[in-house]
């Protein structure tokens, strides 16, 4: 599975009220209200684990968590500093 497929998969298993809903890449997934705010932390928890890495406070925001795209950009950073 690729990270997006992984990330998607989690999000539907774990954090959706209803897993049928339909997520793009591109899809907002705060500002549309797919997720509640409160799913921003197990997310973020799943993807540190998931990936080994730390997300520091100042990269909580919907540049970097708002849709699984941006959340691929990030990995992507995060791994190639």
């Amino acid at each position: 599975m690729s990270k997006g497929e992984v990330i998607l998969s989690y999000i539907r298993e774990e954090l959706l009220d209803y897993p049928d809903t339909e997520i793009h890449d591109d899809t907002s997934l705060f500002q549309d209200r797919v997720l509640k705010s409160i799913n921003l932390v197990q997310l973020i928890v799943f993807i540190e684990e998931t990936y080994n890495i730390k997300v520091k406070p100042s990269e909580v925001n919907i540049e970097n968590f708002d849709s699984i795209a941006k959340i691929l950009r990030f990995l992507g950073k995060k791994s190639n500093p």
